[in-house]
């Protein structure tokens, strides 16, 4: 009975890897790759001038330091 286990898994075996593993791999894509165009989550990033920037910093930082006193 043992024999008999062994040889159909060897039979398996030979059959996945010289039969069906090779038809696997020439199957062609139906759908052809493209590459896409945008690869940033927003296309059209908003432009803040540097005045806005710098306020936005410094309450960042202000926030920043206010954070550390209350855990000290």
């Amino acid at each position: 009975m043992n024999d008999l286990l062994f040889y159909t898994l060897i039979l398996a075996l030979l059959y996945y890897f010289c039969d069906y593993l090779p038809k696997q791999k020439q199957i062609e894509p139906t759908k052809p790759l493209t590459h896409s165009q945008f690869t940033q989550t927003n296309p059209n990033p908003i432009i803040k001038d540097d005045a806005e920037l710098e306020s936005t910093l410094d309450q960042l930082i202000s926030e920043i330091k206010q954070l550390n006193q209350q855990l000290k």
